[in-house]
């Protein structure tokens, strides 16, 4: 009783256990608006589990201004949860806000980024892709990281497998 929402907010974002920073993250975006919700919201975009990043971007774009949330949204194309891309752009194309998520992905593939990141993209790559887009990854096959190669040859494998079997 008496104790600040945010606050305690804050103090649980540290805690180990995933389900309290994920109880505390939905009670939080119950209780709060305005600034204080677009602080916490921030803050929870970074969570290392999923669905607390989850929750956080779809209250950033339930509550906060569309101009506010594109940045964030943006953010969550390349997160490496599926379900937060997911989210990500299901929000961005409910608030018809102009983003060609699949060409996102392609210019994040074209930028000098961490092995998991380009996995991350190559994976968005092959949620929204079309079968052109295949010859993107083509050009991942031979990373030194397996998990580029390994996000690369899904990605062919579900846009254009048959024409790029050999």
């Amino acid at each position: 009783p008496g104790a600040e929402i945010p606050e305690l907010f804050r103090e649980s974002r540290d805690d180990a256990d995933a389900a309290l920073r994920l109880a505390a993250i939905t009670d939080t975006v119950a209780r709060l608006r305005g600034r204080e919700l677009e602080a916490v919201m921030v803050a929870a975009s970074t969570d290392p589990f999923p669905p607390v990043r989850r929750v956080a971007l779809d209250a950033v774009a339930t509550y906060l201004d569309a101009t506010l949330a594109r940045p964030l949204l943006e953010r969550g194309l390349l997160d490496h949860g599926r379900s937060v891309r997911d989210v990500a752009r299901y929000h961005l194309a409910r608030l018809q806000l102009p983003v060609d998520v699949t060409k996102h992905y392609d210019d994040a593939l074209a930028r000098p980024l961490r092995p998991r990141s380009l996995a991350t993209a190559l994976a968005g790559l092959r949620e929204t892709g079309q079968p052109q887009h295949a010859s993107v990854a083509l050009g991942f096959l031979d990373h030194d990281r397996p998990v580029v190669r390994r996000a690369a040859l899904r990605t062919v494998a579900v846009l254009d497998a048959t024409r790029h079997l050999d």
